[in-house]
């Protein structure tokens, strides 16, 4: 049973970790990256080209990054035989984190979308 506590705690840290993170940036890509729409056509699917290169990227540095940070109850954990991450629930924390904000603050970018179709 202190297992499965261990490793709901394990994933609720990576969840907050990615959410607070991914809403830094979700708001500075949204209120300096994404500035405005234009009305050239040619344009604007380049630069809807552009801002999927620059949330993809964001995505893949915040998935590489936060699952290195060690679990901060993993001496405890260890007492009661939970290993960390030996099921990958760093990686999922850290994909719901970026799931429950990052791709949902990007109200400019939904706007572009919204133009181009």
């Amino acid at each position: 049973m202190e297992i499965y506590i261990f490793k709901l705690l394990e994933i609720f840290q990576y969840v907050l970790l990615a959410f607070v993170i991914s809403f830094l940036i979700s708001e500075f890509l949204n209120n300096y990256i994404f500035t405005y729409i234009m009305n050239n056509k040619n344009f604007i699917y380049f630069k809807v080209a552009f801002y999927l290169f620059l949330l993809s990227t964001v995505y893949y540095l915040i998935l590489k990054f936060i699952p290195k940070i060690p679990f901060v109850l993993e001496p405890i954990a260890e007492k009661f035989g939970y290993q960390t991450s030996f099921k990958n629930e760093n990686i999922r924390g850290t994909q719901l984190g970026i799931g429950f904000i990052f791709f949902s603050q990007q109200n400019k970018f939904k706007e572009l979308m919204e133009y181009v179709l």
